[in-house]
């Protein structure tokens, strides 16, 4: 016999369709669903310009690497280093977006697809002006250690 952790009714051990307990959830399942709610404070934190919300379930130790067309152009070392660059960022834009479209479970990561849309609050030095709209896809892959975030991968 065993008791649900959410009702406290206890069920039978040789289960039958009418012994099963719906507000039951795997350990599997409560895991992913805390890191699906963890990634999503982070999209949040960055949509809302928030540094101290999208790092708030960082590991001290977080590695970040952004890879666009294939090449790495960014790595940060920790959470310091992290801060100081979306920091930094936060002045490029003028608004900013990314809505998860997908969300893939591998054995020791998640990965997100996003569509992703901001406005320029600067000019770029690859010509880009301020004002111009950008649209694009990316994913990010997220590592974790129990229930924090110990590396993400933005690709574009």
């Amino acid at each position: 016999m065993y008791i649900c952790e959410t009702t406290g009714t206890s069920n039978v051990l040789q289960i039958r369709s009418s012994d099963i307990c719906v507000g039951c959830v795997s350990d599997k399942k409560k895991i992913k669903m805390n890191r699906e709610k963890i990634i999503q404070n982070y999209i949040d934190g960055y949509n809302e310009f928030d540094v101290e919300k999208m790092t708030y379930d960082f590991d001290n130790t977080i590695i970040f690497q952004n890879i666009q067309s294939g090449e790495v152009n960014m790595t940060l070392n920790g959470i310091d280093a992290f801060k100081q660059q979306a920091e930094r960022t936060k002045s490029y834009f003028k608004n900013r977006q990314q809505k998860i479209t997908s969300i893939k479970y591998n054995d020791d990561s998640i990965e997100i697809e996003v569509d992703y849309s901001a406005t320029l609050a600067t000019d770029f030095p690859n010509g880009l002006q301020k004002g111009d709209k950008l649209e694009m896809k990316g994913k990010s892959i997220f590592k974790f250690l129990d229930n924090k975030i110990v590396e993400i991968t933005d690709i574009s």
